[in-house]
């Protein structure tokens, strides 16, 4: 394995900080990534990349390289709001003070804090923002 500094642009580490019940809309990154939690605990719920539109996009966008979604996986509505979300498919995991989570790139997922936490992530990634078309082609 050999590691390129040039095709790290991004990367971070990006350092968070959320009081407890923060969430981050569901969404998924072009990039590679590890949540690593210092302090508190999280809920992940991640789901494997699949068609777009399956995931209801905002129309709105997001700033930077991420898809947000409309879906919010704790609204009592999802189901008949989304029909198509895949619920029953998704992984839902703890991330305690001292673990780490690998999130692979285009894999859609809701961050909760479940308490006050402090974490950080890293991202591997291509330099670029014309290099995300040329990933998500492949």
């Amino acid at each position: 394995v050999s590691f390129n500094a040039k095709r790290m642009c991004d990367s971070g580490p990006y350092m968070w900080v959320a009081p407890r019940g923060h969430y981050e809309f569901m969404h998924m990154d072009p990039d590679d990534n590890f949540l690593i939690i210092l302090e508190g605990c999280k809920r992940v719920r991640m789901c494997e990349p699949s068609p777009v539109s399956r995931r209801y996009p905002n129309p709105l966008g997001s700033k930077g390289k991420t898809i947000q979604s409309r879906v919010d996986l704790d609204a009592k509505s999802g189901r008949q709001k989304f029909p198509e979300f895949e619920f029953d498919r998704m992984i839902d995991v703890k991330v305690k003070a001292g673990e780490m989570l690998f999130i692979p790139a285009f894999f859609w997922h809701q961050v909760t804090s479940l308490e006050n936490t402090l974490s950080v992530n890293i991202f591997f990634g291509d330099c670029g923002r014309a290099n995300y078309i040329t990933k998500i082609l492949k």
